[in-house]
């Protein structure tokens, strides 16, 4: 029951992020238009996958081996705390006089003040997700969730000023997102502060074991990353930026149903890590999943057959073809679902490359079909490609899931009475 209630609560949290997150999309929907907001999605996109290749592994060592006490908080802290300055200093450098030879090869050349501005993110972005995941290693998942919900909140607040008052256009929704970051790691910093977790003294021999995990976990974030998002940057080769906007609100609409798995496997992958006793994960990880199958097939059911009046009355007329676009990653994100938990339980018991393993093979299969797809149609060509790639990456999930994890598919996959009752024990007087 406490899972179940730390679950609903991650998820509840994350809900609330997802209106907050829904509210920024409109804001800059309704104001600049689908232009202007797929060139947004793509410098941050941009951002992001530096920001990812930047922390090295080192989120996910952090939830791991803090959550076994192989490592301890304030040395983990001090290491994430000098790798996102080094790194995220070095690769914003990199990437920006890098820009205009990609520009050339592409013959599209970046805008370099907006480049700029995205960039200057990259050591917040970086420090966030390595406090945030220090938060799930203690075992603080409340103060994990208040971290990112802020972000989202600030997110918006910073919109509101910069885009609707100010009308900064590209630019202040790029601004938006670096405060959003920063004031959002200084609060995380603030939480892990009353666990005394701060330190300014890195340790050679921890950052070592930690990049040790974080290696193996490194190369499945960047092929993840790149597998959900490799789509926009190919639409964006392709066609215009119109398309590309049109394309990432049916994308942003779709990985709602993902806030069901995601939720959960903030629970899960600390609460796996921490098991010793034979059979205690595999239990803990098989409910999970079943709870998960069941409400991510409600919610992307509700979506598909909404889509239309939804995303119309949301972003406007304008965006009305991203609900086709939406209906078709629906198929797709809800096969994922139970995927991303078996991967989560993998990398919990000490199997992070299979993450790796997973988005190699979904990042494969995304190039062929959307370089087969996307030229010829477009945004659509892009859902069913991606729609397609995750079908592919959950059946090799729950392969994996079965033959090294010791999980049976059938008590997974299928919900049952007993599990209902818990809602109604949770929810009861």
């Amino acid at each position: 029951m406490g899972m179940l209630r730390q679950s609903l609560g991650s998820i509840g949290v994350q809900t609330a992020g997802l209106v907050l997150g829904l509210g920024s999309g409109i804001i800059i929907a309704r104001t600049l238009g689908p232009s202007a907001k797929g060139a947004i999605t793509l410098y941050v996109m941009l951002a992001g996958a530096l920001a990812t290749a930047g922390n090295l592994g080192m989120g996910a060592a952090n939830v791991h081996l803090v959550g076994s006490g192989r490592v301890t908080a304030p040395r983990a802290w001090a290491n994430s705390w000098w790798l996102s300055w080094a790194a995220g200093l070095g690769l914003a450098a990199a990437a920006f006089f890098a820009a205009p030879l990609a520009g050339l090869a592409l013959k599209r050349p970046m805008d370099m003040s907006l480049l700029a501005v995205a960039l200057m993110g990259l050591p917040p972005a970086i420090l966030l997700d390595c406090q945030a995941n220090l938060l799930r290693g203690l075992q603080r998942i409340g103060a994990f969730n208040l971290s990112m919900l802020m972000r989202h909140g600030l997110r918006l607040a910073a919109l509101l000023a910069l885009v609707s008052w100010l009308e900064w256009g590209v630019a202040g929704a790029l601004w938006a997102v670096n405060i959003s970051l920063a004031l959002a790691a200084a609060a995380a910093a603030a939480m892990l502060r009353r666990d005394r977790a701060l330190s300014l003294m890195p340790s050679l021999t921890d950052f070592r074991r930690s990049l040790g995990y974080g290696l193996r976990a490194l190369p499945g974030q960047l092929l993840q990353f790149l597998n959900y998002r490799l789509d926009l940057f190919i639409l964006a080769a392709f066609w215009d930026s119109g398309q590309v906007g049109l394309y990432a609100t049916a994308v942003f609409a779709a990985e709602l149903v993902w806030h069901i798995p995601n939720g959960v496997n903030i629970v899960l992958f600390p609460a796996v890590s921490a098991r010793s006793a034979p059979g205690q994960a595999e239990e803990l990880s098989s409910r999970a999943m079943r709870h998960t199958v069941f409400w991510s097939l409600l919610l992307a059911a509700a979506m598909g057959l909404l889509a239309g009046p939804l995303v119309t009355a949301l972003y406007g007329q304008d965006f009305a073809p991203s609900a086709r676009a939406l209906q078709v990653l629906l198929i797709g994100v809800v096969a994922m679902a139970p995927a991303k938990l078996a991967l989560g339980h993998l990398a919990g018991i000490g199997r992070p490359q299979y993450l790796s393993y997973a988005a190699f093979l979904g990042l494969a299969a995304t190039v062929i079909l959307d370089l087969a797809m996307i030229p010829r149609w477009g945004m659509m060509g892009a859902a069913w490609a991606s729609s397609l790639a995750y079908l592919l990456v959950s059946a090799a999930g729950l392969y994996w899931l079965k033959r090294r994890g010791g999980v049976g598919l059938r008590k997974s996959l299928f919900i049952r009475a007993g599990d209902l009752s818990q809602y109604h024990r949770l929810l009861g007087p």
